[in-house]
């Protein structure tokens, strides 16, 4: 069975919608993975550079 961390990557390879996305990066900011958040926010804001959501998420990591 696979893990969540798994899981996690897989969908974010999918290239997620940014609600998403948004939800996935949540759970992993969650579980305490804050610098591989803070690398796929970067990289959604790429794809995704107006979704507020995101930067917030982002800035969060930031003050963490």
């Amino acid at each position: 069975m696979a893990t969540s961390d798994e899981f996690f990557d897989q969908l974010l390879a999918d290239g997620p919608s940014p609600s998403t996305l948004f939800r996935v990066l949540t759970k992993m900011k969650e579980g305490g993975q804050i610098k591989k958040v803070i690398q796929e926010c970067i990289k959604a804001l790429n794809t995704y550079p107006y979704d507020i959501q995101i930067r917030q998420l982002l800035a969060e990591c930031y003050f963490e």
